[in-house]
């Protein structure tokens, strides 16, 4: 419990890092919605014989 606590304290004394890894996570699960409706798509087209 109390390295929960020291990580607590420290993430709020830098807050900074939060944001860059709130910023990657966003931009990693963008990327993965992205090309999963990419391919859902091609799939659909490709299906129901879509050019």
């Amino acid at each position: 419990m109390d390295t929960i606590f020291q990580l607590t304290i420290w993430l709020c004394a830098n807050p900074n890092v939060l944001q860059f890894a709130n910023d990657i996570y966003s931009f990693i699960n963008a990327n993965v919605t992205r090309k999963w409706a990419t391919d859902y798509a091609i799939k659909f087209s490709k299906s129901n014989n879509i050019n």
